[in-house]
């Protein structure tokens, strides 16, 4: 026993590893120890669980490696222990008068650099993270009051939480967690030749798919996480949108929101090309794209929760994945080779591959733009129109569910009619005159042209029409402005003749004026060109009342989704009937969504097929359980299967139009007062609940209690 105590103070007098360690140098030093007891001594240390001050002891002596990773021109990163530990706590001895006798402490955002020192003396127990983002130096200066809850064994704050938001990013990498299939990650270091193979030709393909984002190798970088590897863009490259945004912290903070979200799916698309590509690669590696604004990641030389290894960089001009580095093999070389990757990690030197990045995630805003600047103003814009239209819907919405009217929102710019001969007394209610103006009126109505007059009768006006090379007296064309023959044009020099519609298909459809009176599909293609200029004409849509029927006809149902914009055409799937012919129908989810609308906007469907959908919901296929915050069971408590369902969604977990379950209505339609059962309600009224859950809650109205903020 006195060996190896003997032994072990020489390690910690000689900063030495067990691994690193001379046998004959202790030897020396000791004295007439046997050598090969000293082996056998060094032997065990190696393979014994490290202890607390091991893991101090490692930190201390990595610092100076790691430290340049904390600060990115001037902006600095958070430092985590543990994934708990993200707080530096101070007493609060200037407390504002509300909080007197109620928060005793102040807390802020941890520091890299700043905090490193204190983080290894007195917080880490084993692992050390770092975030995938760099932020304003004025994150780190903001304290807020606080207090411990001895029950509930947490802080509680009186303002909120000191973490950084997305007001506060300045730069951010793309990311990706390219972990090792699980059955895999335990058995590490023991993997055979073969998965190594597998998993290098597979991290060498997601390196190439993040070259092309960052136009080249040099702009990417890795680390070996020992549970599979990290990689990253260059996070300076997004410091120039920081820089072109700085004078609206809102805007930059949504370019780079939209930056982190659409670089995960760029990488999730990449990931099918690397499985099509490389050879078992699903089957070794399986990625996580879920960047986030505070997403964390091993640090480089962090040790590993699970195996006495540490984290180490990767080359990304060819990788290298085999056995991970046990902490006791950290050497000088190793600790510089780490320096130098936390150092270009943090160099401003890719500023110009934003231009490279927009271009890839912003394609079609910065193929019709003179610069990324440009595109993503472009972006900006509008999703401002959107959001303002969002917010509009909301607030009608909102009006609508405590009125207790049932509004179809979406259909507010339609007109529906169940009697198709509504369709045609529109068009014969039409302004003759307003609606050749807006299609085939040429140089000008005769009596308005200098040196013309109108000589068509009563009951008419000349005009001359956009076909016309020119014009002599002016009345060879006109239309008729009431009477039996009200909107009807004829042009006496050619012979043709048309209405209103006829004239909407000359101007936006390219139809020659001589071809006659149009007819079926033609006739309806002309009438939706009016609709689009504006003309209130309503759509037909028969219901089972109108045609007398047990149900509305799934063509007319399929109409009414199309038009109104409840489903697109391409969401529609091909059915086979009971006779083997084909159709095209919907999806379950979407059955249920467009019947319900159809209910809510008056029309009788006769169908009933949508009510029970209780069990049916996607929803029902998560566990909602992993969504929440609290002990409380999604299951049993409205509130929490809201705030779990819309996690969910945004997660991933279900698909976005997925049919929320009837439970998470609930809140929705106690928020504006009714305080009936959502079975009670009308189909539209249960409809609009479903639109408030779909278009106007989000992750940012969810709160850690498990309870949603539906409207403020």
């Amino acid at each position: 026993m006195a060996l190896k105590e003997d032994i072990e103070e020489y390690l910690r007098v000689n900063d030495v590893s067990a691994t690193e360690a001379s046998v004959g140098a202790i030897v020396n030093a000791l004295g007439g120890a046997h050598p090969a007891e000293v082996a056998d001594v060094l032997d065990e240390l190696t393979e014994a669980p490290l202890t607390e001050q091991d893991v101090r002891d490692h930190y201390r002596r990595v610092g100076d490696a790691v430290r340049p990773l904390g600060d990115l021109a001037g902006n600095p990163t958070m430092l985590i222990n543990d994934k708990e530990g993200w707080y530096v706590t101070r007493p609060n001895i200037d407390p504002a008068e509300e909080e007197i006798g109620e928060y005793d402490k102040e807390r802020r955002a941890r520091d890299l650099t700043a905090d490193y020192g204190d983080v290894v003396e007195l917080s880490v127990e084993r692992t050390l993270y770092a975030l995938t983002s760099y932020k304003r130096p004025e994150a780190f200066e903001r304290w807020q009051a606080a207090t411990f809850d001895r029950e509930e064994m947490q802080y509680e704050y009186a303002d909120e939480k000191p973490s950084p938001n997305k007001d506060d990013l300045v730069a951010v990498s793309a990311w990706g967690d390219i972990d090792l299939a699980d059955e895999l990650k335990t058995r590490r270091p023991d993997l055979d030749a073969d998965t190594y193979s597998t998993a290098e030709t597979a991290l060498e393909a997601y390196i190439d798919a993040f070259a092309e984002l960052y136009g080249g190798r040099d702009a990417v970088y890795a680390l070996d996480s020992v549970g599979g590897a990290y990689i990253f863009g260059a996070p300076e490259a997004t410091l120039p949108i920081a820089r072109e945004f700085a004078g609206d912290p809102e805007d930059r903070a949504r370019v780079m929101g939209a930056f982190i979200e659409r670089s995960n799916e760029y990488l999730k698309e990449a990931e099918e090309r690397v499985n099509a590509a490389v050879d078992d690669a699903s089957e070794v590696v399986h990625p996580d794209w879920a960047n986030n604004p505070n997403r964390q990641y091993k640090m480089p030389m962090s040790i590993h929760a699970d195996h006495d290894a540490v984290v180490t960089p990767l080359s990304t001009d060819s990788v290298t994945y085999r056995e991970p580095t046990p902490v006791g093999a950290v050497d000088e070389d190793l600790l510089d080779r780490t320096r130098r990757w936390c150092e270009s990690f943090t160099r401003v030197q890719h500023e110009d591959r934003v231009d490279e990045i927009v271009a890839t995630l912003w394609p079609d805003y910065y193929a019709d733009a003179d610069s990324w600047e440009q595109a993503l103003q472009e972006w900006l814009f509008d999703r401002e129109s959107e959001r303002l239209r969002k917010e509009q819907q909301r607030e009608q919405r909102k009006a609508a569910l405590e009125e207790g009217e049932v509004v179809e929102l979406k259909t507010a710019d339609v007109t529906l009619t169940t009697d198709q001969s509504d369709v045609k007394s529109a068009i014969d209610a039409l302004n003759p005159e307003q609606v050749i103006e807006d299609t085939i009126l040429g140089a000008g109505w005769t009596d308005r042209l200098s040196g013309t007059t109108d000589r068509s009768g009563d009951g008419r006006r000349a005009f001359v029409p956009t076909w016309a090379n020119g014009y002599n007296s002016g009345n060879a064309t006109f239309v008729g402005v009431n009477g039996s023959k009200s909107g009807v044009w004829h042009d006496s020099d050619d012979g043709s003749k048309g209405g209103l519609v006829e004239a909407a298909l000359i101007a936006h459809s390219g139809r020659s004026n001589d071809a006659g009176f149009a007819e079926g599909e033609e006739w309806r293609e002309g009438v939706d060109v009016l609709r689009r200029l504006g003309y209130d004409i309503p759509v037909w849509v028969p219901d089972a009342t109108s045609l007398d029927e047990d149900q509305m006809p799934l063509w007319a149902l399929r109409k009414f989704a199309l038009k109104l914009g409840v489903v697109e055409q391409h969401e529609l799937v091909e059915r086979t009937g009971d006779d083997g012919s084909s159709y095209l129908g919907f999806r379950p989810s979407d059955y249920r969504r467009v019947v319900r609308r159809a209910e809510a906007a008056g029309l009788d469907t006769g169908r009933r097929d949508h009510l029970d959908d209780g069990g049916s919901s996607d929803y029902y296929e998560v566990d909602l359980q992993e969504y929440t915050s609290t002990e409380q069971s999604p299951y049993a408590d409205p509130d929490t299967m809201l705030a779990a369902c819309i996690r969910a969604r945004a997660d991933g977990a279900v698909p976005e139009d997925a049919e929320p379950p009837t439970l998470a209505l609930v809140p929705i339609l106690r928020d504006v007062g009714m305080d009936k059962q959502v079975g009670e309600t009308s189909p539209g009224t249960r409809s609009m609940a479903v639109d408030v859950f779909r278009e106007d809650l989000n992750t940012d109205d969810v709160q850690d209690d498990d309870t949603v903020t539906i409207y403020d």
